[in-house]
């Protein structure tokens, strides 16, 4: 077995389908499919029965890196494959996949379209994965902070995830951490731009945006000072330089949107970027802050 893509699901089956038909047009036939499903109730399974899928329920909730875990421990493929219960593979993902896999590289990255069209909907995307947006030629990543992949879209060769010890199940961002581990151990991340997956984005509102962001902030602070042991006084270059660190990153998503030509969609949409950058740095403030409780405590 080539690949092992490994789905994690709770709650999803407004999406599911879509994504699972993405896998039914695959041109890429070498490859086993896992769906691990701790929902309360049975929609993405009789959905999962429908598409045939490898299915493995879980009474208990799992998030989303404890189901991929389980995924894992069942899978046979040479090359790990992750996505999301919302993420609509395009037909030549796999084949992409394989062709970067073949050039030699290990931990691989694809890009991540937005879905459907609408204010929003770019909004959320552009504060979310700016980084891996389609219309960029593929390239190593091997600049700070770029050197990142998002399990929305990501390979990796089972051996050398075993080597990194896998996604760590404490952070939402762990993906991100084990790009920094395989970095930190000389194997950067590689963006295959022309693998490609459509996000979908549902119910978005600028409420649910602002709190997400708020909370993935403190995730990333914690899983950084995790892999970088920051020494407490970082807390001062929050506290400090917040506002800089917010229009940097406002900075790095206009020029993103120069590259992939969708530099007329950011100029109607940065000032709410600005609110979700906002958030997303407020969220490592206080995580600097709370840790700073904790260790004087």
């Amino acid at each position: 077995m080539r690949f092992s893509v490994i789905i994690p699901a709770y709650r999803s089956d407004e999406t599911l389908a879509a994504c699972l038909q993405g896998f039914h047009l695959q041109r890429y036939a070498d490859y086993e499919l896992i769906l691990v499903d701790s929902s309360p109730n049975d929609r993405c399974r009789s959905i999962a029965e429908r598409y045939g899928v490898h299915l493995i329920r879980s009474e208990k909730r799992l998030w989303m890196h404890q189901a991929r875990a389980v995924g894992i421990a069942a899978s046979q493929g040479e090359i790990l494959v992750f996505t999301d219960p919302d993420c609509v593979p395009a037909p030549d993902w796999l084949e992409q996949i394989d062709e970067a896999a073949r050039a030699g590289h290990r931990l691989i990255g694809g890009a991540i379209a937005c879905f459907p069209g609408g204010y929003w909907t770019y909004v959320a995307h552009q504060a979310k994965f700016w980084l891996w947006q389609p219309g960029r030629p593929p390239r190593v990543y091997d600049r700070p902070p770029f050197d990142s992949l998002a399990t929305a879209n990501l390979a990796i060769d089972r051996d050398w995830y075993k080597i990194l010890d896998g996604l760590d199940q404490k952070f939402v961002a762990a993906d991100t951490l084990l790009c920094f581990h395989s970095s930190a151990q000389g194997v950067m991340p590689y963006f295959q731009s022309t693998a490609v997956v459509h996000h979908i984005h549902v119910n978005v509102t600028l409420a649910t945006l602002v709190r997400e962001r708020w909370q993935r902030g403190q995730d990333y602070f914690r899983m950084r000072r995790a892999f970088k042991k920051w020494p407490s006084a970082v807390r001062l270059v929050f506290l400090l330089g917040w506002l800089f660190l917010v229009l940097r990153t406002l900075y790095w998503q206009g020029m993103q949107a120069w590259r992939t030509r969708t530099i007329g969609l950011f100029a109607k949409t940065w000032p709410w970027l600005l609110v979700c950058n906002s958030a997303w740095m407020l969220g490592q403030t206080w995580a600097a802050l709370q840790s700073e409780h904790r260790s004087a405590e």
